[in-house]
C-alpha cells in the first residue's frame, strides 16, 4: 500500500516538474502529463528537444524590435509571420514582416521579409485561398 501511494506522488510530482518546465519553455502546462503516457513523453521529450520554443520566438521578435536582431531572429520572425498568415492574421503577419524588412535594412533578411509581404498580401487579396 505504501508503494503505491508513494508511486503515485512520485508520478505527479514528476508531471508537476515537467509542467513547470513546459510553461517557461512558452508551451501548455498540460504537455506534463503527457510525460507520464509511455512511448508519447519519449516521443514529445525528443521532439521538444528540437522544436523552436515559443520563447525563443518572443526573443527573436523583441531582439528585432530592439534594433539587436541577427539574420536568424530575422528567419523566426518570418516563420512566425509565414504561420500567422496560415491561421488568417493577416495583419500581425504582414507587421512581422515590416518589422524585420525595417530592422534588418541591407541585409538578404530585409529582401525576404518584404517578398513575405508581398506573398501574403497577394494571398489576402485572392480571399485567402
Amino acid at each position: 500500500m505504501f508503494e503505491e501511494l508513494l508511486g503515485i506522488v512520485a508520478i505527479v510530482l514528476f508531471a508537476g516538474l515537467c509542467s513547470v518546465i513546459f510553461r517557461k519553455a512558452g508551451y501548455s502546462g498540460l504537455l506534463g502529463i503527457l510525460m507520464v503516457v509511455p512511448v508519447a513523453n519519449i516521443i514529445w521529450f525528443i521532439a521538444f528537444t528540437f522544436l523552436e520554443w515559443p520563447v525563443h520566438r518572443e526573443a527573436s521578435r523583441l531582439r528585432l524590435a530592439f534594433g539587436q536582431g541577427s539574420e536568424a531572429d530575422a528567419s523566426s520572425v518570418l516563420g512566425q509571420a509565414t504561420r500567422l498568415e496560415q491561421r488568417g492574421d493577416w495583419s500581425e503577419a504582414i507587421a512581422l514582416c515590416e518589422l524585420v524588412a525595417e530592422r534588418m535594412q541591407g541585409q538578404p533578411a530585409a529582401d525576404d521579409a518584404r517578398r513575405v509581404k508581398e506573398s501574403i498580401q497577394q494571398r489576402q487579396r485572392l480571399g485567402g485561398l
